[in-house]
Order: structure tokens, then sequence, then C-alpha cells
């Protein structure tokens, strides 16, 4: 019982480097041996258990006084990150609700010039028509109505990002199978995967051996 009992600091170093020591000199030629290693593993296993219980009052009171800050924190700075949500979203509505009426009004101007343009071109037409010149006033009328609107600049800066989003995910693995490229950009749960698909193709399963202790 008294090798449970550590007394210092010291003594817990002492028992870890011992540890540690004894192991790197080991090695297995015959049966003997690999038991004695078995011995030093649960050896092993008990000073790390000595090591965290050793640590463990200290951990749990750290622990404490860390997560006392932390929500002494958060009591303040958690309504400041809501309200700063809040007033992003009214900022992008409005710059988007602006954006939208700015379109609006040049989609609306390049109409006026449309009908202004259209009406001038009558007007030519006609008057080119009246002295015989009907090629001419054809030619006229059908040429394309390029209409150019000076546009203002935003009064605020804008930013466009975009968000990725995986719509549909079947398709996605399909492209990313077909380019080998993608593969190690994909990480795939294997435990919990196998759990539900043990007969999944693409897996091997290895057997290994570990000592039952």
């Amino acid at each position: 019982m008294s090798d449970l009992v550590v007394r210092s600091k010291e003594d817990l170093q002492r028992r870890v480097d011992e540890v540690i020591d004894r192991i790197k000199g080991l090695s297995i030629e015959n049966d003997e041996q690999y038991t004695a290693c078995g011995e030093w593993v649960k050896r092993n296993k008990e000073t790390q258990r000595l090591v965290t219980d050793w640590f463990e009052p200290a951990r749990v009171n750290a622990k404490a006084v860390y997560d006392a800050v932390l929500t002494e924190k958060n009591q303040f700075i958690k309504p400041l990150e809501e309200s700063e949500k809040i007033l992003r979203k009214k900022m992008s509505d409005f710059i988007t609700e602006k954006e939208r009426l700015r379109r609006e009004e040049i989609r609306r101007k390049e109409e006026e010039a449309r009908r202004l343009e259209e009406e001038k071109r009558l007007r030519i037409a006609e008057e080119l028509v009246s002295h015989g010149k009907l090629e001419r006033a054809d030619a006229m009328l059908e040429k394309p109505i390029n209409v150019h609107i000076e546009q203002e600049k935003p009064a605020h800066k804008m930013r466009e990002v975009s968000v990725p989003k995986i719509t549909d995910k079947a398709a996605l693995l399909r492209y990313i199978a077909e380019h080998a490229e993608l593969h190690d950009y994909v990480e795939i749960n294997l435990s919990a995967l196998m759990k539900v698909a043990p007969s999944a193709s693409g897996v091997e399963i290895e057997k290994r051996l570990i000592p039952v202790l």
C-alpha cells in the first residue's frame, strides 16, 4: 500500500523516472521477458494513476476557478456579442434594401432613356420617310438601342461573401470519388461507419493481437 502513497512531487518524479528507465532497458526474446514486460505495463499504468491523482485536486481547483472566470466574462461578453449580431443584421438589411432601390432606380432610368431614344428614332424615321428615304428609315428603326446610365457608386462599402452549403451529398461524394486529388480533404469517421455499414467497400479489416493484462 505504501507504494501507492506519494509523499511529495520529488517522490512522484522519482517513481516516474524509475518506470521510464526500466522500460527503456527492456527487451523481449523469450516468454519470461514478455511476461516481465507485461508487469511493467501494469506498473506504468499504476504510475500514471499516481500522477493523475496527485494533480487532480489542483486541476479541479484550477478548472473551478477557470469556469468561474469564464462564466463571469460571458455575463459581460455574451450580451455584447448578441447586440453586435442584431446591429449587424440591421445594417445588412439597410444596405441590402438601399442597393435594391439603387438598382431599381437604374432600371427605371434605363427604361426611360430607351423610351426617349425610341421616340427620337421614330421622329427621325418619319422625317426620312417623308423625304422618300425608306431604306435609311428602316435601318434607323432596326438598329439596336444601347442605353448607358452613369451609375452612382454605393454610398457604403459592401462585400459579397460566398458560403458553401451542401445541397446534394451523394453528388458531392461522387464528385470527390472521381477526383483523386480531393481525397485528402475528406475525413471519414471510420469507427462510426463500420458500426452501421461493416461491409462497406473500400475498407479492409485488419486483425491485430493486443496483450490482455
